[in-house]
């Protein structure tokens, strides 16, 4: 899988997560507090060969895995700095927004996959609008389709919103 810069902040378009009823109790300030290596790996069925890297990222952070990541942002802006997020990266969506159930109102999955073979492409979930709102991706393995990433995915996203009630 491709690694460096570029790839935290393209793959950061794409996969969000809010509180499916109102703000949570419990949201932490580190996007890598949300979930940890063992617990990712799990949730994903892929093997996570170091721990993740947390950054700051457009008004809150992003905790890098391997295979996906995690952002949670806390700011009043959170729905519109995602949205405008997801705009630019259209061109590499393939699919529209569509419906997750179980989520939350405005749960919905958008699939990516980029011309470039230097970024990854997978799932990505979005339910409801923050603050806060954690956005979280898996990716697809090489040659699979994106839409192989969507059932780990839905599992990241329904645990930690688990976490976070």
């Amino acid at each position: 899988m491709a690694q460096g810069p570029g790839r935290l902040a393209a793959v950061a378009t794409i996969f969000l997560l809010a509180p499916p009823h109102g703000a949570w109790a419990q949201a932490p300030a580190d996007a890598c507090a949300l979930l940890n290596r063992d617990e990712f790996q799990a949730l994903t069925g892929k093997t996570e060969y170091g721990d993740p890297t947390g950054m700051p990222w457009s008004g809150g952070t992003v905790c890098g895995f391997g295979n996906g990541q995690v952002i949670l942002l806390l700011q009043e802006d959170s729905t519109a700095v995602m949205d405008r997020f997801l705009v630019t990266a259209e061109k590499d969506r393939v699919s529209p927004r569509t419906p997750v159930d179980g989520l939350g109102d405005g749960a919905f999955s958008v699939l990516f996959d980029p011309d470039d073979p230097y970024q990854d492409h997978g799932a990505f979930v979005v339910f409801g609008a923050g603050p806060p709102m954690v956005a979280a991706t898996v990716y697809a393995e090489e040659g699979a389709p994106a839409e192989a990433a969507l059932a780990p995915a839905m599992a990241v996203a329904e645990a930690i919103v688990a976490k976070l009630q």
